[in-house]
């Protein structure tokens, strides 16, 4: 819930975002989820009302607006200039969601009022401690609920198109897959290691015997005759763990092993259940990328592709849109 109240609402509703931001001039406009749209319209143009299609947003509600971005915001517009670009973002943003509203229709979405109320209550319990001053906060400024109402449902309509009309028509081969995992170069994202783990236990002295252990396997004595002297048990607490990949291990396992060469060991590692010395048997750049790990990178590719999608979606309503200012 926070986070799409953040997406939508920080830039232009929330204390926090003018008390963070106190000397935002006209070219540090806030970017959220939403494309810029250039309308033919000059900032110092005096409008009664704008024709979006069919519907008509007017001269009072884009000056409420702005009157809840300055009150609920305290963000200074001491100048005509700086209220006049901040007039204009609020008039790119309302028709954006004029015409969110009207492609909804077309895909039959609807939204509960329950949800726009839950949006509500949450940002009235966060920045005003309660609905009650919320609404005496509105009184006092004479603006209307409706008119927060209105933006929130907005917002929601938005993202449920986004996941039920936009997120469905992205895809990602195993192609891509391997093709961003080469691009994006991640340390260790595409390595392999083969190993296999010895543990010395966790008692009193197992510090000592681990380090010993490992001194004399730097001098490629017969390890496991050495491992059975030193730990008096055989090789049953080692235990061959496979192919890993780097995101698949310990921190401080990956941070011994990854310059080792095959056949070596590494110092020994502290972990929960005691010391451990591993043996690098093999290693590999690979990526034939299991389920899992696809899953992962499919996210990763889909979050960028969705950016992009949801700009030429919006483009593309403002493209065949027909909007006028009289």
């Amino acid at each position: 819930m926070r986070g799409l109240l953040g997406l939508f609402l920080l830039a232009f509703c929330f204390p926090a975002f003018a008390q963070s931001n106190p000397n935002l001039g006209p070219s540090e406009a806030p970017q959220t989820g939403y494309t810029r749209l250039s309308p033919t319209y000059n900032s110092s143009s005096k409008f009664s009302q704008i024709f979006v299609n069919h519907k008509i947003i007017t001269q009072n509600e884009v000056s409420d607006r702005l009157k809840f971005l300055i009150k609920s915001g305290r963000q200074k517009l001491n100048s005509k200039e700086l209220k006049n670009s901040w007039q204009k973002i609020l008039i790119e943003r309302m028709i954006e969601e004029e015409l969110i509203r009207q492609k909804a229709q077309f895909y039959n979405l609807q939204i509960d009022r329950s949800q726009i109320d839950e949006y509500v209550n949450n940002y009235a319990e966060t920045y005003f401690v309660n609905f009650k001053n919320f609404l005496n906060f509105l009184k006092n400024n004479q603006l209307d609920i409706e008119i927060f109402q209105h933006q929130i449902e907005a917002e929601i309509i938005w993202q449920k198109i986004i996941e039920e009309v936009i997120r469905p028509t992205i895809s990602v081969s195993m192609i891509e897959a391997k093709e961003w995992l080469e691009k994006e170069k991640i340390t260790g994202q595409n390595k392999k290691y083969l190993l296999i783990d010895y543990l010395i236990g966790n008692d009193l002295n197992s510090g000592a015997l681990a380090n010993s252990f490992y001194q004399e396997l730097k001098f490629k004595k017969d390890f496991i005759k050495i491992f059975e002297k030193i730990v008096r048990v055989n090789l049953r607490n080692s235990e061959n763990i496979g192919w890993l990949w780097s995101f698949e291990l310990n921190i401080k396992i990956l941070d011994k092993i990854k310059n080792l060469k095959i056949g070596e060991f590494s110092e020994p590692i502290i972990l929960e259940d005691g010391w451990h010395i591993y043996e690098l048997r093999d290693k590999k750049t690979d990526f034939n990328i299991s389920n899992k790990e696809f899953e992962y990178v499919k996210n990763q590719i889909i979050n960028r592709k969705l950016e992009m999608a949801t700009k030429n979606f919006l483009n593309d309503l403002k493209k065949r849109a027909s909007i006028r200012f009289e």
